[in-house]
């Protein structure tokens, strides 16, 4: 581990300071291309685990054992079923037991990818076996059992120590039926019944996203509708949060106006990587977080300087680079001090367009 590490900061450049203070809660967006997963640390050794990486990536499971080790994950959030949020999970939890998830929550929708959902659904089916061996409940289905702001009820908040995490939308099935305009296609389908949580602790949050829907392709810039609109109108959980982890890698099927004036973040965060067609994060999703005021110097990506096309968001791109899993980690730090300001940051001071 010390030999990568030296590795990696020779060739890229450790930002400074990257160990969190004790008191201080910590996130890190792993660098999984356009994928996503975080792992947070919470004061007294509280861990969450949202979302676990894509099917050929590897990059998840060394976060959680560098930040987690061999200690209990408090909470696990599958967000949803697609192979890029689901793809590491099994391999994470091959060698856990029940005994080190306090809980694990998940649509309970099956995902599609024919070798990784299989694996996924047998690692949950165990953990949820060896639970109730041990006489708890650990995997909550969203199918079996809703989460109560869906249902009209008070919102259900996981404490995590000190910090607190609250869950502000997700489904098993979207049930709100398709709005006026063009339908959902089966991938937004999949998509927007994601799971939504609000990370808080001293006062401030980070809000987790995942691949929520608020518009589709060729809708207006104004337009706010699906899973963005319900959650700004219904949800009873506030969204203004201090930093937001972009919904749907920056994808222009999501990132409404409503739901960014609402969520009103000093800092974006893009989940994103070079994947043919897909051009994350676009450049009218990340139009819309400027025209609010969000400087460009506080939107980071976890594809930093990649050139895929005139769709891409333009910003410090790197002409013809196709950025790598891995180099482009960002850490989110939360100070027990609420005087202290949330910082975020670039792991590595260099990703790998940077250094072309």
């Amino acid at each position: 581990m010390i030999r990568n590490c030296v590795k990696l900061s020779a060739l890229f450049g450790l930002a400074a300071s990257t160990q969190a203070r004790a008191e201080d809660a910590y996130f890190r967006v792993v660098d999984v291309g356009n994928a996503l997963c975080v792992v947070a640390k919470a004061p007294g050794n509280n861990y969450m685990l949202f979302d676990a990486g894509n099917h050929n990536t590897r990059q998840c499971q060394k976060a959680v054992r560098e930040i987690v080790k061999d200690k209990k994950i408090d909470l696990v959030v599958l967000g949803h079923s697609d192979a890029d949020h689901v793809g590491e999970f099994a391999d994470i939890f091959r060698s856990r037991s029940g005994m080190d998830i306090g809980q694990l929550i998940y649509t309970g929708r099956p995902g599609t990818a024919k070798k990784a959902w299989p694996e996924v659904a047998a690692t949950i089916k165990r953990i949820e076996m060896e639970g109730k061996r041990q006489g708890r409940r650990i995997v909550r289905n969203l199918r079996d059992e809703p989460l109560p702001n869906t249902l009209g009820r008070k919102p259900l908040t996981v404490k995590l120590g000190d910090a607190a995490v609250t869950f502000v939308a997700g489904w098993n099935n979207w049930r709100n039926g398709n709005e006026a305009g063009a339908a959902l296609s089966q991938s937004e389908k999949n998509n927007v019944v994601s799971i939504v949580a609000k990370f808080t602790y001293a006062g401030r949050s980070v809000l987790l996203t995942g691949d929520t829907v608020g518009r589709v392709a060729g809708d207006k810039p104004d337009a706010c509708r699906y899973a963005e609109k319900w959650m700004v109108e219904k949800s009873r959980v506030a969204l203004k949060s201090d930093v937001l982890i972009g919904q749907h890698h920056g994808g222009d099927n999501s990132s409404s106006t409503c739901f960014i004036k609402a969520a009103a973040p000093d800092y974006v965060v893009f989940p994103a990587g070079h994947v043919k067609d897909y051009d994350h994060p676009r450049q009218s999703a990340a139009e819309r977080f400027l025209r609010q005021g969000i400087p460009a110097s506080r939107i980071f990506r976890t594809d930093r300087g990649d050139d895929q096309g005139a769709k891409e968001w333009n910003y410090g791109r790197t002409r013809n680079c196709k950025d790598k899993t891995g180099d482009d980690d960002i850490e989110i730090f939360i100070p027990s001090n609420p005087a202290k300001p949330v910082r975020v940051q670039y792991r590595t001071v260099n990703g790998v367009c940077a250094l072309r």
